[in-house]
């Protein structure tokens, strides 16, 4: 498992996340730290996204027309990168606020907002540990195997989700989750992460104006 693989890994958990009312994850960024959260960009453009390092529900459904966050967010981190191509520490960081205009019109009290990140970090370690290597790719079968039980190779340690924080200057609570990747099999040639065009594919989205799944729901 390469780098490019973990971070379109955790793109591809943003875009498949099932919807819940107030709390379906909306946009995924790989961020440089956490004072981009507080950016209504993340520093983010069009380029990021066709590259696969941002991802907005609600940007795919306004039509792509002004790069921004939308809480709750998932946001990556890499904290550090070993001499192999496939040693690389992360920080998977959950993000939310409470009666914001970009929370998608979702108002929610303290408690809310910190069960909802608790919930949303107990579902992605669910979903990170439901995707396979098969056919040459990463795939998500739900079937509830861990990674490790499919490639004995590759061992990815999933660290305990922090307390809840806040950071008053920003108004964002978060959590997050130290994740450490190691794969002993993998080829050296991958190492280096190269832009890649992503096709257009939009995941579960629920518009709260109209009934059903769909990109064309606006």
């Amino acid at each position: 498992m390469t780098k490019n693989e973990f971070e379109q890994i955790n793109r591809q958990i943003a875009i498949m996340w099932a919807y819940s009312e107030c709390n379906q994850i909306d946009t995924f960024a790989i961020i440089g730290s956490l004072d981009v959260a507080d950016k209504a960009d993340l520093g983010m453009t069009r380029k990021d996204f066709d590259e696969g390092v941002y991802w907005s529900r609600s940007y795919v459904n306004r039509g792509k027309d002004v790069v921004k966050r939308t809480f709750p967010m998932i946001g990556l981190e890499l904290f550090h990168e070993g001499m192999r191509c496939c040693n690389a520490k992360y920080q998977v960081m959950f993000f939310d606020k409470k009666n914001c205009a970009d929370c998608g019109g979702c108002s929610k009290n303290i408690a809310q907002v910190k069960a909802d990140i608790i919930a949303n970090a107990k579902t992605y370690i669910n979903m990170l540990n439901q995707y396979t290597k098969r056919d040459g790719g990463w795939t998500y079968d739900g079937a509830g195997m861990k990674v490790a039980d499919i490639d004995s190779h590759i061992q990815i340690d999933i660290k305990d989700i922090s307390p809840i924080l806040y950071d008053s200057s920003k108004g964002i609570y978060y959590a997050y989750i130290d994740i450490e990747i190691e794969d002993f099999d993998c080829d050296p040639a991958l190492a280096k992460f190269e832009a890649t065009s992503f096709p257009d594919e939009v995941g579960i989205i629920r518009c709260k104006d109209c009934e059903g799944y769909g990109a064309d729901c606006g």
